[in-house]
C-alpha cells in the first residue's frame, strides 16, 4: 500500500535525480531509499525510474505519479491549514445555549462583563427550551447550554448556578387573590396554565402535587414561561412560576398577585452543563467562573 512517506521520498528522488541525494533531503540512507522506490514500484506494478550512470530519469508512469504526488501533497498542506484555522476559531469563540428564561432573568450581567474581558471571543446564542438545548449539548452542536439541570446523567457535566423558587401567580381582580393563605388545592381548583409536559419544570410541578393525591388537570400548556406569564397578565389564568419574574423592579409587576404556597416549597437548579470529557480552553474555564461569581453576587 502506498504511503505519504514512500511519496515525499519519490518526489526527492524526482526532483534530485539522484538516490543518494534523495536520501539526505529526507535524512535517511541510500538503502532506505531504494527499498521504498521498490515498494513504490510494485505497489504501481510498473517501472518508474531508468537508471542511467548514478543518475536516474522518470518514465512515462513515473513522471505522471510526480504530478499526482505533487497534487496530493497540496491537498494534504491545505487540510492541515483548514484544520489549523478551525482549531484557532474554536479557541475564540464559545457556542452557547440558553432557555429563554435565563437569556432574561440569569444572564445579562454575566455576559455583559465576560465581553469587556474576553472582547477576542465570540460568543454565538442558540435559544429554545433546556431540554432541546441539552440534546444540542450532547451531541457536540453546543459547547455549554444554560438552563434547568435535567438530574443525573452520565454524558454531561453539571455546574449548578442559580435555584428558582416558585410561587402561584394570579392577574389582579383574580376570586383568589384576596386569600390570606394559598394552597395546592386552591391552585388546583383554577384554571391552571403551566410548562408543556416533557419538560424537567413540568415534571417538578407534576411530583409536587401527585405525592400530595391531588389532581392536576391544567387548561392550558405551554412551551416558555413567558408565554406563560403574559397569558396570566391577559387574565387568561393562574400558574405556578419562578418568584424572580415578577420583581418589583418589572415594569408590569402590579399586573399580578404573587403568593407562596402554603405548606410547600417548590424550586428548581439551573446551571450550566456541557458534554462529559470534553478538555475545556482557558476562555471557557473563564466563562464558567464569571458566572460561578454572578451567581453567588446575585444571591448575596
Amino acid at each position: 500500500m502506498m504511503n505519504l512517506d514512500q511519496l515525499k521520498t519519490f518526489l526527492a528522488v524526482a526532483e534530485n535525480g539522484s538516490l543518494r541525494a534523495a536520501g539526505e533531503k529526507c535524512h535517511i540512507s541510500q538503502p532506505a531509499v531504494t527499498r521504498q522506490m521498490k515498494l513504490l514500484e510494485e505497489t504501481v506494478r510498473t517501472k518508474l525510474f531508468i537508471h542511467y550512470g548514478r543518475g536516474i530519469r522518470l518514465t512515462p508512469a513515473g513522471l505522471k505519479l510526480q504530478k499526482e504526488a505533487a497534487r496530493i501533497f497540496q491537498t494534504v498542506e491545505s487540510a492541515i491549514q483548514n484544520v489549523l484555522t478551525a482549531a484557532g476559531a474554536a479557541e475564540k469563540q464559545i457556542h452557547l445555549g440558553a432557555s429563554h428564561y435565563a437569556a432574561v432573568y440569569k444572564l445579562p450581567f454575566s455576559i455583559g462583563k465576560f465581553r469587556k474581558k474576553n472582547p477576542e471571543t465570540s460568543l454565538l446564542f442558540t435559544y429554545g427550551t433546556s431540554e432541546a438545548l441539552i440534546e444540542q449539548v450532547e451531541e457536540g452542536a453546543l459547547t455549554f447550554s444554560i438552563g434547568t439541570l435535567p438530574g443525573k446523567s452520565e454524558k454531561l457535566v453539571q455546574v449548578p448556578l442559580w435555584q428558582d423558587s416558585f410561587f402561584a401567580i394570579l392577574p389582579q381582580g383574580h376570586p383568589y387573590a384576596r386569600k390570606e393563605a394559598f394552597t395546592l388545592e386552591d391552585l388546583a381548583e383554577t384554571n391552571l396554565i403551566l410548562p408543556e409536559k416533557g419538560t424537567t419544570t413540568r415534571a417538578l410541578i407534576d411530583r409536587v402535587f401527585k405525592s400530595n393525591g391531588i389532581p392536576l388537570s391544567p387548561a392550558m400548556e405551554v412551551t416558555y414561561l413567558e408565554t406563560i406569564k403574559a397569558s396570566v397578565k391577559m387574565g387568561v389564568g393562574t400558574s405556578i412560576l419562578p418568584q424572580e419574574m415578577f420583581s418589583h423592579s418589572e415594569p408590569d409587576r402590579n399586573f399580578f398577585i404573587v403568593k407562596p404556597i402554603k405548606g410547600f416549597s417548590i424550586t428548581r437548579q439551573l446551571g450550566l452543563v456541557y458534554k462529559k470529557g470534553r478538555e475545556l480552553f482557558q476562555h471557557e474555564k473563564e466563562f464558567i467562573s464569571l458566572l460561578k461569581q454572578g451567581s453567588i453576587s446575585r444571591q448575596t
